[in-house]
């Protein structure tokens, strides 16, 4: 994968402490180009950010 790209996977674990995780952030809407993707989990760490549905 190319830097500054994103991807969409359909099942992957969230960052553990090892990545640096900075901030957990339960019940957050996805929205793509005005549509919502449903509601998730946000996880941002120093090395990726990860969105996991519910």
């Amino acid at each position: 994968m190319l830097p500054g790209t994103m991807s969409f996977l359909k099942s992957f674990p969230p960052p553990g402490q090892d990545e640096g995780l900075r901030q957990q952030q339960p019940d957050t809407e996805a929205v793509l180009n005005g549509k919502g993707l449903g509601i998730g989990t946000l996880y941002i760490a120093e090395r990726r950010i990860k969105r996991i549905s519910c």
